[in-house]
């Protein structure tokens, strides 16, 4: 898995603090195909399809659409739906 670069918190942004942060909290996700629910819209519905472990990237399908998310999205805005 790919891996967010050392950056001195003296010269962090707030905003880069903030998803290091975030990333921190929700690493430890397994983001993996099968279906899955918006965590605060659990009636929004998505399949991840497939994932590219190098670049941390999931296509997810939705009806006719097709995307591609970050593992952060995936791991912070889903959460896995019972079969």
């Amino acid at each position: 898995m790919g891996s967010i670069p050392t950056i001195p918190t003296k010269i962090m942004k707030e905003s880069q603090r903030k998803y290091l942060e975030e990333y921190e909290k929700y690493k430890h996700i397994k983001i993996e195909p099968g279906l899955y629910s918006v965590k605060d819209r659990h009636y929004l519905t998505y399949e991840i399809t497939s994932i590219d472990e190098e670049n941390e990237i999931a296509t997810l399908q939705r009806g006719n659409s097709t995307i591609t998310k970050t593992f952060h999205w995936c791991r912070k805005k889903l959460q896995r739906r019972e079969a």
